[in-house]
């Protein structure tokens, strides 16, 4: 199987890229399921969204950001913005392989409150499906789940 590799900067690191054109595009259908402490964790709110990738393509990084709200009013209410992150694999200038993989994180808006970030979780290698919980300040969660075609 032949591959070209294409020299670019990516978070100021120079890589070689490998960009395969005889790899077909593939999406990875995700599911968020958003909760709070004031619903007793129950869901309330579900969110569904494709991430998609295409290995010939130059790009080193795949990104899907999506708003979700819990839909609370005062200091119950969070606003979010859900991240899915795709990254190739590459090997940089100096011999570093770097595995892909794919990466779910929410940064949080309080109204009158603090903001900030969830935890961070990633899944590396050829990961088809499987889930994970995201969670801040154990307040708002949100539970991911996906595949891949």
């Amino acid at each position: 199987m032949e591959d070209d590799r294409k020299t670019f900067k990516h978070n100021e690191t120079e890589i070689l890229c490998f960009t395969d054109t005889h790899l077909a595009p593939f999406t990875y259908d995700i599911e968020a399921r958003l909760s709070s402490v004031y619903d007793d964790h129950v869901p309330a709110k579900i969110y569904n969204f494709k991430l998609e990738v295409n290995p010939a393509s130059d790009k080193p990084q795949f990104e899907k950001l999506i708003n979700i709200d819990n839909q609370h009013n005062g200091y119950k209410h969070y606003r979010g913005i859900q991240h899915a992150v795709y990254t190739r694999g590459y090997e940089t200038i100096n011999g570093n392989i770097v595995t892909p993989k794919l990466e779910f994180f929410t940064y949080w808006n309080q109204a009158g409150g603090t903001d900030g970030f969830s935890n961070r979780v990633t899944f590396a290698g050829e990961t088809r499906r499987s889930a994970c919980m995201l969670d801040k300040d154990n307040v708002v969660r949100v539970r991911i789940t996906f595949s891949v075609f």
